[in-house]
């Protein structure tokens, strides 16, 4: 059965993704790698894991 073209776009957006997440190290900042604006005005109101998962779900 073929993909269609909505999920293949999915899977190469997962993909990409997953490329991102595993180029940035644990504990660093996702947006000192990658030049986006960080919605998130103080650092320290937001856990890592949170902020990573904002930045994913922005990224996406």
């Amino acid at each position: 059965m073929a993909a269609t073209v909505k999920e293949l776009k999915d899977i190469i957006i997962d993909l990409r993704l997953d490329l991102v997440r595993k180029n940035i190290p644990g504990g660093h900042c996702p947006y000192a790698y990658y030049n986006r604006e960080n919605p998130i005005e103080d650092c320290n109101s937001v856990g890592c894991d949170e902020c990573k998962r904002i930045f994913m779900d922005n990224m996406r």
